[in-house]
């Protein structure tokens, strides 16, 4: 899968968290830092599946914390997830 297409779900995860219902900030903090720790992996092209297997996991628990208030952005989440994974992340 070629990293645009996950640079696309990321974006439209951000969409999906500013058109949504309102979120907690803690949580959109979290989410936030996650996904620009992702972003920079991707420019570094450092994105090993050992070094990074802990941002799947964070994303991961921000995909729990929103499923029951905002399944939305835990559908969004998910698919970042499963574009890390397609990346072999």
């Amino acid at each position: 899968m070629p990293t645009g297409h996950l640079r696309e779900t990321i974006a439209k995860l951000r969409e999906e968290i500013v058109a949504g219902k309102p979120v907690r900030p803690d949580q959109v903090d979290v989410l936030h830092e996650t996904l620009a720790e992702v972003e920079t992996l991707l420019e570094a092209e450092e994105a090993e599946a050992g070094s990074s297997a802990w941002l799947v996991e964070r994303l991961r628990e921000a995909e729990a914390g929103f499923e029951g208030s905002h399944p939305n952005i835990a559908t969004a989440v998910r698919a970042v997830v499963n574009a890390l994974s397609r990346l072999g992340i």
